[in-house]
């Protein structure tokens, strides 16, 4: 219901996502994907969506990087086999 009231109220929704914790557990936070990054900007400098008539704080979701390292040749993008 979350990700239907967020569709309808902003247009360029692309996906909404409930991240999980490590132990895969859900957490209180979204991360909404935009069609348009003019429309991920305008939201971005509002500083917060409307949810079930409730503001809430938005922030850019930088995900962690992985990067592969070999530990044989300590070579990046790749494992030893």
């Amino acid at each position: 219901e979350m990700e239907n009231d967020i569709k309808s109220r902003y247009d360029n929704v692309v996906k909404v996502i409930r991240l999980k914790n490590k132990n895969q557990f859900d957490t209180k936070f979204v991360k909404v994907e935009f069609n348009f990054p003019k429309a991920l900007d305008d939201i971005l400098n509002k500083g917060y969506m409307t949810i079930d008539y409730i503001k809430h704080d938005v922030k850019e979701y930088l995900p962690q990087a992985s990067i592969l390292i070999c530990s044989n040749c300590m070579g990046l993008g790749h494992f030893c086999n």
